[in-house]
C-alpha cells in the first residue's frame, strides 16, 4: 500500500507510467509506457455477472485483496493513455494506444477502445461496447453496441426492450465510420447509422438511417446529406 493505492500483485505496470493517489488497480492489468492515471481511478474491476455470482453464493469479499482474486481476465491499458480522476475500467477491456479517458468515465467489462479515441466527460459505455479509431464518446452506450473510426458520438445507444424482463439478449445499435450522433441523440435497438451520417441533437431513431443522410427532431425526419441546406452545410469547412 502506498498513497492509499492497491495494487495487484498480478498486474504489470511499466516504470515510466504515472500512477496517482487512492488507485485500484486489480487482477492481470498491464499499463503501458507513459500512461498517466489520474487520482481515485479504478482498473480491473470485477464484471457485473462476477459480482452477482459473489452475492448470490454468499461469497461478498470484505477487502481488496479477496476482490482482486475475482479480477481473472486481462485488462490493457495500452501506451501513452491517460485516465482522468474518477474513472472506473472493468475487467478485460482493452485500450489501444493513445486513448484518452475524460474524468468519471465508466468503461464496462470486456470493451475494445481503438486507438487516438476520446471518452468525453461521464461517457459510459457497458458490456462489449466496440469503439474504433479517432472517435469522441460521450453519453451512454448499451451492452454490445457497436461504433466504427472516426465517429463523433454524444447521444444515447439504447437497447428496445419489448418486454418488462431483465436479462434478456437484444441487438444492439451499430454506427458506422464517419457518423455523428448529436447531443442527447437517442439510437433505439437493432438499427444502423450509416457512413457520413448526420444525427441531429434530440433526434429519437428507431429505424436504420442510410449513409450520408441527416435526421432531425423526435420524428426522424431524414435528409439526403448532399439536399441539407441548414447550418450543418454552412458550417462545413473540409
Amino acid at each position: 500500500m502506498k498513497n492509499n493505492n492497491f495494487i495487484s500483485p498480478k498486474a504489470v505496470i511499466h516504470k515510466s507510467a504515472y500512477i496517482g493517489n487512492n488507485i485500484r488497480i486489480l487482477g492481470a492489468t498491464k499499463i503501458g509506457a507513459n500512461c498517466y492515471i489520474d487520482d481515485n481511478v479504478t482498473i480491473g474491476y470485477p464484471s457485473k455477472n462476477k459480482l452477482n455470482e459473489m452475492i448470490k453464493s454468499r461469497n461478498v469479499p470484505t477487502d481488496l485483496r479477496e476482490l482482486d482474486k475475482q479480477s481473472e481476465e486481462e485488462t490493457i491499458i495500452s501506451n501513452h493513455c491517460c485516465i482522468r480522476f474518477g474513472s472506473v475500467i472493468s475487467v478485460g477491456t482493452y485500450l489501444s494506444e493513445n486513448v484518452y479517458c475524460d474524468s468519471n468515465s465508466q468503461i464496462g467489462a470486456f470493451c475494445k477502445i481503438g486507438k487516438n479515441t476520446q471518452l468525453l466527460y461521464g461517457a459510459r459505455l457497458y458490456y462489449k461496447v466496440i469503439v474504433g479509431q479517432e472517435c469522441r464518446v460521450s453519453g451512454f452506450c448499451c451492452n454490445g453496441s457497436v461504433i466504427e473510426d472516426k465517429v463523433s458520438m454524444f447521444g444515447e445507444l439504447v437497447h428496445s426492450y419489448r418486454k418488462p424482463v431483465g436479462g434478456l439478449t437484444v441487438p444492439s445499435p451499430v454506427i458506422r465510420e464517419g457518423a455523428t450522433i448529436g447531443w442527447r441523440a437517442i439510437i433505439i435497438g437493432d438499427v444502423e447509422i450509416g457512413e457520413d451520417s448526420y444525427i441531429a441533437a434530440g433526434a429519437i431513431v428507431t429505424e436504420s438511417i442510410p449513409k450520408a443522410s441527416v435526421v432531425l427532431g423526435s420524428k426522424s425526419k431524414i435528409v439526403p446529406l448532399n439536399e441539407w441546406h441548414g447550418k450543418l452545410k454552412e458550417n462545413k469547412t473540409d
